[in-house]
């Protein structure tokens, strides 16, 4: 039986400056039929000084709220007659509005996408509002015993540093926030250098250069996130007591490596291993072999400077200690074997097909090439992070756990329904 062959098709990736500044960077996909483009800001959490925390998160729910020439009704309006689906979000060091849409209706919503970014109505009294909105948001977050749990580790590793900063903010930051500290902020970071638009589908480079190409314009260099560098520290240990709670939520990690780290490809292959999907080692023993937990998984989250790399599980309390010397056992076994080439094969075909899958969604591809650009500067196309897993090997794998798996180096999270509890 022949082998069955799939033809390559070679991504068109394009980059430019545009007259007002920005970059602009596209991929043309001939063969689709829809369209998503979005507006990256360079700033996030990272950038906020400490007591304006949160006033990033606050812009982006801002500029939903009109602008000097439509009402905010009117702006959703207008852009979903044409079609258009918009949203945002805010990350650590960028800003993203995006929009899906037919291609033939893009240039008049880019009209309105460019009144929200350069001629928002920031109304003090939609701020007061807004404020509310997201103190609903931030009180939403703490219920969630998971995500508090993992506010509470990026905290305890980030201390002392700006990555220590949430997303959302605090209640006292949220509450501080004034209409002139964010007109000055807009003013300070949504600049055209410290933007870029992304976009991919059906539309011709040299077309979406024409649309991109307005006269809209705000003054100001591309700016970088300063402040304190990361700490380095012994372990930390944070409890937080939630009452109603049937379980308790165990989150432990250590930093780790940037987004251009150079073992950060080995490392996502051996968290993989670690602790992704049915088959792996921390489900199998942890789940299937001895009932300890129901929920297990180890994950790496990667950033500009830094990153985050560890394991969190869900248990009844007297199964934690059990637990934890399990995940030292595994941990160690690793450092000291390394790994299987079928546990090498097996990640790679599950890593790879998740990038594919992702690649294979319009969103997938702006935010491939958006991250390529926030990251690397340079364009980083679907084949040449295939070619990087690829090139993964055992002794790497090793070296990355040899690295980050110090059962002693790792910080301790734990929400739980016990008032007085140690580890």
């Amino acid at each position: 039986m022949k082998e069955t062959r799939i033809a390559k098709i070679p991504q068109k990736i394009s980059r430019t400056t545009l007259r007002n500044g920005s970059l602009m960077i596209g991929e043309e996909i001939e063969y689709l039929h829809s369209f998503i483009f979005g507006i990256y800001v360079k700033t996030g959490s990272d950038n906020e000084p400490v007591q304006h925390n949160g006033i990033s998160h606050m812009v982006e729910h801002l500029l939903f709220k009109g602008t000097k020439k439509r009402s905010a009704e009117k702006a959703a309006l207008d852009i979903e007659s044409l079609g258009g689906m918009m949203n945002a979000y805010t990350a650590r060091d960028h800003t993203c509005f995006y929009v899906k849409s037919m291609p033939k209706n893009f240039p008049k919503i880019f009209k309105i996408i460019q009144e929200m970014i350069y001629q928002p109505l920031i109304d003090a009294k939609e701020l007061e509002k807004e404020k509310n909105v997201i103190l609903e948001e931030l009180k939403s977050a703490l219920d969630d015993p998971e995500d508090l749990a993992f506010q509470n580790l990026n905290q305890i590793i980030f201390e002392g540093s700006r990555f220590e900063k949430s997303i959302i903010g605090t209640e006292e930051s949220v509450k501080k926030l004034s209409k002139k500290t964010v007109d000055d902020y807009i003013d300070k970071y949504y600049t055209n250098k410290n933007m870029f638009y992304s976009y991919a589908g059906p539309m011709k480079y040299e077309d979406a250069s024409v649309i991109f190409n307005d006269e809209n314009r705000r003054a100001g260099g591309a700016l970088t996130a300063s402040g304190k560098k990361i700490l380095f520290h012994k372990s930390k240990f944070k409890y937080e007591f939630k009452e109603s709670l049937q379980q308790f939520h165990v989150v432990m990690g250590v930093k780790s490596g940037g987004f251009t780290s150079k073992d950060r490809y080995a490392l996502m292959m051996l968290i993989s291993i670690l602790g992704a999907g049915m088959s792996s080692r921390l489900f199998r023993i942890l789940r299937e072999k001895n009932g300890l937990v129901y929920t297990v998984y180890s994950f790496t989250e990667s950033f500009n400077e830094a990153g985050t790399t560890g394991i969190y599980f869900a248990c009844n309390e007297k199964n934690i200690n059990k637990t934890l010397k399990m995940i030292d056992i595994q941990l160690n076994r690793i450092k000291e074997n390394g790994v299987s080439r079928a546990e090498i094969e097996k990640v790679k075909n599950q890593l790879l097909t998740n990038l594919a899958m992702n690649y294979d969604s319009l969103s997938g591809r702006m935010s491939l090439i958006a991250r390529s650009i926030l990251y690397n500067d340079k364009l980083i196309g679907f084949d040449d992070i295939l070619a990087e897993f690829e090139k993964i090997t055992q002794e790497e794998i090793q070296e990355a756990a040899l690295r980050y798996f110090d059962f002693d180096s790792f910080n301790f999270s734990i929400v739980g329904s016990k008032e007085k509890f140690k580890l």
